[in-house]
């Protein structure tokens, strides 16, 4: 399984920043910079058993991806698992820090390419993907600190 992990300081409140990205699970997941499109949220609360659907896309190949939260814990995160499409693994982590949060996501998933996958994800997709996770980061950081949810 491919692995990434990629952290953040938000210069707010742990519950202020948790808060936010439990609306945007619930919504549409708008400060998410590329890769994931077609967010289609779940109507239940955000907790274990909350499910969303989205379409995973980069360099022009696309799966359909449908993930389930579990160990969910208010303002300390969660973990969304794959109950369909390729195995896929996301956790989402907030710390307190006199006044500010580390958020840490983590994304571990499987090519569901047998030969080339491990390939193609070292030469071309984890490059992408951790770039696309940074520039996410940034932005919930912008959108979180500036006190908006847009």
């Amino acid at each position: 399984m491919a692995k990434l992990e990629k952290s953040i300081e938000i210069k707010a409140p742990v519950t202020e920043a948790f808060a936010f990205v439990v609306a945007e699970w619930e919504g549409d997941l708008s400060f998410w910079q590329g890769g994931v499109y077609d967010w289609e949220p779940s109507e239940r609360p955000m907790g274990d058993g909350f499910v969303v659907s989205y379409l995973a896309k980069i360099l022009g190949l696309g799966y359909r991806i449908e993930m389930s939260v579990q160990d969910f814990q208010a303002n300390r995160g969660w973990t969304a698992v794959s109950r369909k499409g390729p195995e896929t693994t996301g956790t989402w982590r907030f710390e307190a820090l006199d006044g500010s949060t580390r958020f840490t996501y983590r994304l571990e998933y499987s090519m569901p390419l047998p030969l080339v996958g491990g390939l193609l994800d070292k030469l071309l997709l984890a490059p992408r993907w951790a770039r696309i996770i940074d520039r996410s980061l940034e932005h919930l950081k912008i959108l979180v600190e500036r006190g908006t949810d847009r």
